[in-house]
């Protein structure tokens, strides 16, 4: 019988945002720069060192799937990736990287971009989308073969499904292979991270919640009412509808903090969620740029 797609090794969609992000700010370049900004110093490593910790992360998680180059697509935020989520939220995602830290992850970039094409890698992009959302599309259309999400984040943990799984990246950047489909935010299913993120907030993305609506509240709101209430209270936000909750504040007194904050809830909501239907549209298609493997001699001195 000839192998289908299904049983060839897995495709990797990987978050390159959050693995460079990792490298080149995880550990310390003995080479690093010492600047002083506002009169604090400050370490700077350098883009070299962050595309080696790349592509050290990379072969690393080649390795543990079995895979090859050739099965990855690197996806990057495109540009202006998090405008339509901060005109929501202004603060979302709001960086406290200096400027010579971006400096040196501009400068990362495209050597990681080339040098990924050159071994046979896929690199994406859609102006006005975050990597998340090309890597959400991705997963819901590329289904003839297994897909792997690969990334140092939780978020993308939402995509689990029986085609899709995903490998978080630890601090190391090793693969949590033992931990892969995981849900980093608790044990309830992958699809309501979402309401988790909604009602809860992620400070890491600037994403508030309701108002004292902590993880305790969170498991005693599963605890009384299940996978039925997660189910029910996306309907809520979607429709704008968070105050006929006020009919189970006598259960749970904690729901009126969800009530106090609606709109705080909802802006959440829309934040965290992603935002396939945005992507490669008319006006933003998706910027492939092919992997090609180079032959030896048509290598820069440098590369051989």
């Amino acid at each position: 019988m000839q192998p289908t797609d299904k049983d060839c090794a897995p495709r990797l969609l990987v978050d390159l945002n959050s693995m460079l992000n990792a490298a080149l700010l995880g550990g310390k370049d003995p080479d690093a720069e010492v600047l002083i900004q506002d009169g604090k110093p400050i370490t700077v490593n350098s883009a070299q060192y962050g595309v080696d910790r790349f592509f050290e992360r990379f072969a690393g998680v080649l390795q543990e799937l079995g895979t090859a180059p050739r099965d990855v697509i690197g996806v990057w935020d495109g540009d202006k990736a998090k405008a339509v989520r901060q005109a929501l939220l202004p603060a979302y995602k709001a960086s406290t990287k200096s400027d010579p830290v971006y400096e040196q992850i501009n400068i990362a970039r495209p050597i990681i971009s080339k040098m990924l094409r050159d071994l046979g890698a896929h690199t994406v992009s859609c102006d006005t989308c975050e990597a998340d959302d090309v890597i959400g599309y991705l997963a819901a259309h590329l289904r003839t073969r297994k897909n792997v999400v690969v990334t140092g984040d939780g978020d993308l943990s939402v995509l689990v499904d029986d085609n899709t799984h995903v490998m978080r990246l630890d601090n190391s950047g090793r693969g949590k292979g033992d931990q892969m489909d995981e849900n980093p935010f608790g044990p309830f299913p992958h699809k309501f991270i979402t309401i988790y993120k909604a009602l809860v907030g992620d400070t890491s993305d600037k994403i508030p919640g309701a108002k004292g609506f902590g993880d305790a509240a969170f498991v005693k709101l599963v605890a009384n009412f299940g996978v039925e209430g997660l189910e029910m209270m996306g309907e809520l936000i979607s429709n704008g509808k968070l105050a006929t909750l006020s009919e189970d504040v006598g259960e749970m007194k904690e729901l009126q903090r969800i009530i106090d904050s609606a709109e705080q809830v909802t802006l959440s909501w829309k934040c965290a969620k992603l935002m396939p239907e945005r992507v490669n549209t008319l006006r933003h298609p998706l910027n492939w740029v092919a992997g090609f493997v180079r032959l030896w001699d048509e290598l820069e001195e440098g590369q051989r």
